[in-house]
């Protein structure tokens, strides 16, 4: 990475943890500049020169390394324990409508997405990143 063989990485992530144009920062291997931050769609998008920057000699080994590092995407929950039973409530169908206590541009942006939080990202789910970067000077 010091020497400039390795230009880019790719992450598994909910949201990029760098910003384009800011460094990053490591111990041991010093600081980044990072050049661009790329939503991948589809690990079979990456080609041979991505892999290349990455590090590797070919894309269907950069790919087998990946969803080694990354095996799943689902989350799971471990099992609730020690917790007191749920009181016993009516349907969803057969109680009365819960008053909408979110207010302001936050809300309006969430509520033509139910599944969406706040910010308008899906809780949970992971993207594929492709982060490009030079050693900072």
């Amino acid at each position: 990475m010091l020497d400039g063989a390795k230009t880019a990485t790719v992450r598994r992530r909910s949201s990029p943890r760098v910003k384009v144009g800011k460094r990053a920062c490591s111990p041991g291997i010093g600081c980044l500049r990072i050049e661009s931050v790329e939503v991948i769609q589809r690990l079979a998008s990456l080609s041979d020169a991505d892999a290349r920057a990455d590090g590797f000699t070919s894309a269907a080994e950069m790919r087998r390394v990946l969803r080694a590092t990354y095996p799943s995407t689902r989350v799971t929950r471990a099992p609730r324990r020690n917790r007191a039973p749920r009181r016993n409530r009516a349907p969803r169908a057969n109680r009365a409508p819960r008053a909408n206590r979110a207010t302001g541009p936050r809300a309006a942006a969430a509520a033509g997405s139910p599944s969406c939080s706040p910010r308008g990202q899906s809780s949970g789910a992971t993207r594929w990143f492709k982060i490009t970067f030079r050693v900072a000077d």
